[in-house]
């Protein structure tokens, strides 16, 4: 039973973030909210039609009161991740980021089709 809480609730070593994707004619623009992570500490890894951001997450109180009697622990480190597939192909080389204030957000731009002529 134990198991299937943490497949239901996310397992306490790695955690899901809230996120917005918003679609355009030109681009997908991702927005994930991460307060308390530092820019040091976000990864992001493309892929052809997904992005996976991810986050090692160190709380500063939990490390701070570590030495000292602990009577309850609620502040912890852990893994936040989160795989975001796309209808289209993104062009990898065009991403853009930005986190400000505990919000990243991505520019991902889709892959412009060729028209491909047929010739007689």
């Amino acid at each position: 039973m134990l198991k299937s809480l943490d497949d239901f609730f996310g397992s306490a070593k790695e955690r899901s973030f809230p996120v917005d994707l918003h679609e355009t004619n030109s681009e997908y623009i991702l927005t994930a909210s991460l307060p308390g992570i530092a820019r040091s500490q976000i990864s992001i890894d493309l892929l052809t039609q997904a992005v996976t951001i991810s986050a090692n997450h160190v709380d500063s109180l939990a490390t701070q009161h570590k030495t000292q009697g602990m009577f309850q622990k609620d502040l912890s480190a852990s893994r936040l991740s989160r795989t975001i597939s796309f209808p289209k192909p993104i062009n990898e080389r065009k991403v853009t980021a930005r986190h400000r204030d505990g919000i990243l957000t991505l520019h991902l731009p889709k892959v412009k089709g060729n028209r491909i002529e047929i010739n007689d």
